[in-house]
């Protein structure tokens, strides 16, 4: 198991999911308006009853195809997961160039745990360009950042911070914090210091002291003490009322044996027993 920095926060790759098909595309063809309406509200036994009435024969493959799908999303919502797979697969016969289907059939995957079939199936389709109406694409960060979470959950580390790097080009201050804080576990757990360092710094900026300080006491327990002790630095001078970061400070200046530095954190005030 990776490493946790805080008892307090699970690994967030851990806990993701696909986002949900919200039903809101602007571009549903109007006859599928009503079926749309309901789904989106949740209201499954109203766009079943509407999607059994629908007449298939009578409209375009691509509509038949969109009807199929969203019905498929309905019956996988009510966890008819047989059923739902066997829509999807009509649909996408029908009109492969959609989402909608795809999304349904990777939903059903993950439910049932197959990560290693999900991640195989997702990995065919980065560049499926979508021609269905009323179709829902997954953007490239959304299907990166599903194959990072479902490498965590088979515990395949390298792949699922190499899915991460490729969701965030830009780097890792650009991820939100609970993706941050995935990084920062996963270059802990490869004990790769300049990755921890980054996610860490990028941290240390957006917490409370308290959590500042757990993270930190990460890097200084993997024996990165040096490198702790340069953020402890940039912590303390961001809060120099904080008690728990200058205790902090005076026991690694001595650790470090700089004890003129641990005598001037200690020359104005003295330490409190407890911080």
């Amino acid at each position: 198991m990776l490493p946790t920095p805080s008892p307090h926060k699970r690994l967030g790759l851990m806990a993701y999911a696909l986002p949900p098909i919200t039903f809101s595309e602007p571009t549903t063809p109007l006859p599928l308006q009503p079926i749309w309406d309901a789904l989106r509200v949740l209201d499954i036994p109203t766009a079943e009853k509407t999607l059994s009435a629908f007449p298939l024969a009578n409209h375009s493959p691509p509509v038949q195809a969109a009807a199929l799908a969203a019905r498929a999303a309905a019956l996988a919502a009510r966890a008819d997961a047989h059923c739902a797979a066997e829509l999807a697969e009509a649909s996408l016969a029908l009109h492969p160039n959609q989402w909608m289907a795809h999304r349904v059939l990777l939903s059903l995957m993950v439910s049932r745990h197959a990560y290693g079939e999900a991640i195989a199936y997702l990995g065919r389709l980065p560049t499926l360009q979508s021609t269905l109406a009323g179709d829902e694409p997954l953007s490239l960060r959304e299907q990166l950042t599903a194959l990072a979470a479902w490498h965590c959950r088979l515990e395949a580390w390298d792949e699922a911070q190499a899915c991460l790097a490729r969701a965030y080009p830009q780097g890792v201050a650009t991820m939100p914090v609970a993706l941050q804080n995935d990084w920062f576990r996963l270059a802990l757990y490869q004990q790769h210091l300049p990755d921890a360092l980054v996610a860490a710094q990028s941290l240390i900026t957006c917490s409370p002291v308290p959590e500042q300080d757990i993270i930190l006491q990460v890097l200084v327990q993997q024996g990165w003490s040096d490198e702790a002790l340069s953020l402890y630095e940039q912590a303390y001078t961001a809060a120099p009322e904080s008690e728990l970061l200058r205790r902090r400070l005076v026991g690694l200046y001595i650790r470090k044996q700089q004890y003129e530095h641990a005598r001037s954190l200690l020359a104005t005030t003295p330490l409190s027993i407890a911080a």
